[in-house]
């Protein structure tokens, strides 16, 4: 029996909404930024050719600040502590975008004589992530899955070959 485990680009276009937006309007919370950060296909996308485009951040850390002086922080402190947590999903959406990372999807085949007897995948993960673990489920997933499709088949085959119901759909 042989395992294959393979990568695959995923080229879904994913939610980026975790990470925030781009935009050449400067929205309620927006934080400006130099448009040379920005790699040539990201700039042609703004409608306005300018020297600034305004990152949106999303909402998940929204209440930090709140958090931040509850424990003690200063009004400054907190908002720092905010907008480092941003800067990380900008860095992260930048290097996105300059194909530094991308989604992958995991495949994990089952074979046995060429024949495929299971498979399990997983899709849209983070290329430069530890997915190790990922592919110890697969595995299992893709093994449970072709020990039972192996057994349907064995159990198939105890009928004699002259016995099996032939159904022609060819005409149909």
């Amino acid at each position: 029996m042989n395992i294959k485990v393979e990568t695959k680009h995923d080229d879904y276009r994913h939610e980026l909404d975790y990470l925030g937006s781009i935009s050449d309007r400067n929205l309620y919370g927006a934080i400006k930024r130099p448009t040379s950060e920005l790699d040539y296909e990201t700039q042609r996308s703004l409608r306005w050719s300018t020297d600034y485009y305004y990152y949106i951040p999303s909402g998940n850390y929204q209440g930090t600040r709140e958090w931040c002086t509850e424990k003690g922080y200063s009004k400054h402190e907190a908002a720092m502590a905010e907008k480092s947590y941003y800067m990380q999903d900008l860095k992260r959406l930048l290097a996105l975008y300059r194909g530094d990372w991308c989604y992958i999807g995991i495949v994990v085949t089952v074979e046995h004589n060429g024949i495929e007897l299971g498979s399990a995948s997983i899709w849209g993960v983070e290329s430069d992530s530890d997915y190790s673990d990922y592919i110890e489920d697969l595995k299992s997933e893709a093994l449970a899955e072709a020990e039972e499709n192996y057994n349907n088949l064995v159990e198939s085959f105890k009928v004699p070959f002259s016995e099996l119901e032939i159904e022609d759909e060819s005409l149909s």
